[in-house]
């Protein structure tokens, strides 16, 4: 009966609503979006980091279930979808959601251990005050809304999971229930690297800096190394999620010189003297514009004479 089960979902031929409010749910959704090859989904989030970090109209933000954007979505939108996926249970806006979006089927996935947890509140049958707010308790025992998270992961087609099945015999999800991902995205190999600077250190004004991000997420770059004097703001706000960031609490430089001879890596850059410690095998690409100012031109024209007394090839790229 399982295997039945588990060949008769085709990611293919669904229309998801996925909503998520962390970053973690984001990559979890994505990875749930490339295993069954679910090309057609739209996200909502309360979460603005999610929303900036999406790619431009995969994406809808809402303040709040009170927002005009709300409304005119959910409350009164006309979309029709396949199916609602979520982890997010027990969160108000997305039981709201729930009841009132027009969709096929909904979808869980793991909100962490305590969906396979059976004292947790995702697998009680009924509601502990403690558990949750005054008002979430309170409203499910006079009108039964907010309903207990228990509820949706009953009613769910199927859940998807990183645990085995096993681990779901004390929940109140079913095995047969059950779609296996695995943690671990299609990122592609890692070929393309950043390298960050203290943008807000740099007279640069928010348009400017929002270009060099926009550039990033729309170029492939693999893996974006933080300068440690970079505004960690800014770069979630903007810096698409599938950019892999790092911080290097050692000298970047040693990093760059372990990581190295393991392969050739294409590394961008604006005017950072990190360029200078690049093997002579790896590609630099200096990224120019126009609305750079004078200490960032000044600061490019000073990087390139070392690059060329160095010996080092690079290409200017306009941007």
């Amino acid at each position: 009966m399982n295997s039945r089960k588990l060949s008769s979902f085709d990611g293919s031929k669904v229309s998801l609503c996925i909503y998520i409010d962390t970053l973690t749910h984001l990559r979890t959704a994505r990875i749930i979006c490339e295993t069954y090859q679910v090309k057609d989904f739209h996200i909502y989030t309360s979460n603005r980091n999610i929303y900036n970090t999406c790619l431009k109209g995969e994406c809808t933000f809402f303040d709040s279930i009170f927002s005009f954007t709300f409304f005119k979505t959910v409350i009164f939108g006309k979309s029709q979808f396949g199916g609602l996926l979520s982890s997010r249970v027990d969160s108000f806006m997305f039981q709201v959601i729930y009841f009132f979006l027009s969709f096929d089927d909904f979808y869980s996935f793991d909100e962490g251990l305590f969906t396979i947890l059976k004292s947790s509140r995702y697998n009680s049958k009924k509601l502990k005050p403690y558990h949750f707010s005054r008002f979430f308790y309170w409203g499910n025992k006079l009108i039964n809304f907010p309903k207990n998270p228990s509820f949706f992961l009953e009613t769910s087609k199927y859940h998807f999971s990183l645990f085995n099945r096993s681990a779901f015999l004390d929940t109140v999800i079913k095995e047969d229930k059950i779609l296996n991902i695995k943690n671990r995205r299609n990122l592609g190999k890692m070929e393309n690297i950043f390298i960050g600077q203290p943008w807000q250190t740099m007279d640069l004004d928010k348009d400017h800096i929002e270009s060099i991000y926009s550039f990033i997420n729309n170029q492939g770059i693999s893996l974006y190394l933080i300068h440690p004097r970079e505004d960690l703001n800014s770069l979630s706000n903007f810096l698409n999620e599938k950019v892999v960031k790092v911080h290097s609490h050692s000298p970047t430089e040693d990093f760059l010189e372990i990581m190295q001879p393991l392969r050739s890596f294409t590394f961008y850059v604006v005017a950072s003297t990190l360029t200078l410690s690049i093997h002579h095998k790896s590609k630099i690409k200096v990224l120019k514009s126009e609305k750079f100012n004078s200490q960032i031109q000044d600061s490019q024209a000073a990087l390139l004479k070392a690059l060329d007394a160095n010996g080092l090839e690079y290409q200017l790229i306009e941007i």
